[in-house]
């Protein structure tokens, strides 16, 4: 069985393999150990950011693919103080102590292009590198009916919205922009900041809009559910802007 942590740190080296963040022979495009911390909430244990990592999942999961025979996909996440290479753990591991860099690559290329679906199913969202190459549009704001007539919201655009704002903290975590709440570091189902509309979606037209995501950003921003309250308690029912926003909770 692979423990907790080391799950969590093959799905998100599975995620940002899907996301086409890490390219085969450019060791720059790695994952560093202290950036692994930050994307997956861990705490520093001890001096080397290494260490710690291996403390929290990496050995584990390396002591997982090894037993299972599969593609050493640890080998992405790197040292970016010592030339972008794995420390020689990962060798000893691996290969047999031999610190063949020839060998890594073709290793992480072997792992890049290894189906990893029976073993991660990472939820499959884009990164702030992406957004430049996202051209889908995505339609928000549609009347429907189901007893009453209502809006529809894209699932899809909050949750890449959400993976956005994410992705842009240094911690990982949705951070709410007009008081900086996010959610605390306990057993917790699901994301408690939620994704802010900053025109109303009333005012939208009826058959809704079109947006790439890139412009659909300029119209979203994360709030914790206190602040996202009190930006539609206008009282003349439109919604606070973020910077008026930011003087009533102040």
């Amino acid at each position: 069985m692979m423990t907790h942590n080391a799950q969590r740190l093959l799905d998100l080296l599975v995620r940002q393999i899907g996301d086409g963040l890490f390219i085969p022979d450019e060791p720059e495009t790695y994952l560093g150990y202290k950036k692994a911390h930050g994307l997956l909430g861990l705490p520093r244990r001890g001096p080397r950011w290494g260490r710690s990592l291996q403390q929290q999942g990496l050995d584990d999961l390396a002591d997982w693919i090894q037993r299972k025979h599969l593609p050493a996909v640890t080998g992405l996440i790197v040292d970016t103080t010592k030339k972008y290479r794995p420390g020689p753990g990962y060798f000893r591991t691996f290969h047999g102590g031999n610190e063949d860099y020839n060998w890594w690559l073709g290793e992480v290329r072997r792992a890049i292009g290894y189906d990893w679906a029976p073993y991660s199913t990472p939820e499959e969202l884009p990164t702030p590198w992406q957004i430049q190459n996202l051209e889908a549009l995505y339609s928000e704001g549609k009347k429907a009916n189901i007893e009453a007539k209502t809006r529809e919201r894209c699932e899809a655009l909050i949750r890449r919205a959400k993976s956005f704002f994410r992705a842009k903290a240094t911690d990982g975590e949705l951070h709410c922009v007009s008081c900086g709440w996010s959610r605390p570091r306990v057993a917790l189902r699901g994301d408690i900041v939620e994704v802010h509309h900053l025109h109303p979606m009333s005012k939208l037209p009826p058959a809704g809009v079109e947006w790439t995501f890139a412009e659909a950003l300029k119209h979203l921003a994360p709030l914790c559910p206190n602040c996202h309250r009190v930006a539609h308690a206008r009282p003349d029912g439109g919604v606070y802007s973020i910077e008026e926003l930011k003087r009533i909770v102040r």
